[in-house]
This record gives C-alpha cells, sequence and structure tokens, in this order.
C-alpha cells in the first residue's frame, strides 16, 4: 500500500489557515448585518426601541405587530397611541412605508406613508385636545432644529371622534 501524503488540517501551516478563519468571520459578519432589524424586532427589544423613539409623547405607544427587512417596506400592525391615562387617543391598524428600511439609510425623505382605517379619539377641553397633550413636546417651538423631512402621508378610510368642550376659560 502506497503511503499518501495528505495533510490533516492540524498540520496546515497558520499562514493557510488565516483566509479561511476570515472568510467565516466575514460570512458571519454578513449574516449578522443581514438579520439585523429581525433581531431588533424580537419582543422585548422592540418594545426597548419603540420607548426610545417616543420618549417625548406624553402617554405609551404600543404597536401589535412590526415587520420590516433591508429590502422590504416597514409594516405596523395594532398601533396605538395613548394619552397618561391610557385612554387610546389614536388607533391605526395598519402603516406601511413606500420606502424599504435600506432606503431609510440613505435618504432623509420619509417618502409615503399609509394610514390604513385610522380612528382618532379627539377629546377636547378648555385647554386645548388630548392630542396635543399626548404630542405637546413635539408641538413646542423649537428655533434650533433643521427642516423637518419631506414626507407624503396616504389615509384610507378612518374615523373622528370629538367630545368635550371648546369653551376656554377667560384669563
Amino acid at each position: 500500500m502506497a503511503a499518501t501524503n495528505h495533510d490533516s488540517p492540524s498540520d496546515l501551516p497558520l499562514k493557510r489557515k488565516w483566509p479561511r478563519r476570515l472568510a467565516i468571520l466575514l460570512a458571519g459578519l454578513i449574516l449578522s448585518v443581514y438579520c439585523l432589524p429581525y433581531l431588533l424586532l424580537l419582543g422585548p427589544v422592540r418594545q426597548r426601541l419603540i420607548d426610545w423613539a417616543m420618549a417625548d409623547v406624553h402617554g405609551q405607544v404600543k404597536m401589535e405587530s412590526l415587520s420590516t427587512g433591508w429590502f422590504s417596506p416597514i409594516r405596523v400592525g395594532g398601533f396605538e397611541l395613548q394619552d397618561d391615562h391610557g385612554q387610546v387617543v389614536l388607533s391605526i391598524p395598519q402603516i406601511t412605508t413606500s420606502k424599504r428600511l435600506i432606503d431609510f439609510l440613505r435618504s432623509d425623505q420619509l417618502g409615503e406613508i399609509e394610514l390604513a382605517n385610522p380612528t382618532l379619539q379627539l377629546e377636547l377641553t378648555p385647554e386645548g385636545s388630548n392630542l396635543e397633550s399626548v404630542l405637546a413636546k413635539y408641538l413646542q417651538a423649537d428655533t434650533h432644529s433643521t427642516a423637518p423631512p419631506q414626507l407624503e402621508i396616504s389615509i384610507t378610510g378612518g374615523t373622528m371622534l370629538m367630545s368635550g368642550t371648546t369653551d376656554r376659560v377667560a384669563q
């Protein structure tokens, strides 16, 4: 029987192993970046991201579902904006963006955002409304801010329920 001269992987010189290790590391990095949107949308991480993004809201934002990928639009299901007392101010069963996630990295334009069948429950008070209270920090004038991003909002269907009083208290 003839002797073969096959090197085992442990016999390979270190200089021949580094390309394989580099390829495995690079493939792992590419896979991690590709999966990043999915990992960020897992339940606890998703809620923390929502809380961070909506920190200036006087109330709470909830979403039943949120789906995206680098090459697909962002879809939100069961969106709710609640005031400090837990009352629903705005509910939107379906929100869809026209842009893909990767497009948001390339441009500050938000594109078209479609709101399907939203319901706004507006409670009027002498001081304003529940919506104004929830969004108070966003409505304050900021002289140092840059121009807001451009976007187009498309609303299909929808309901607005109003209650309360518009009588202002004289000061």
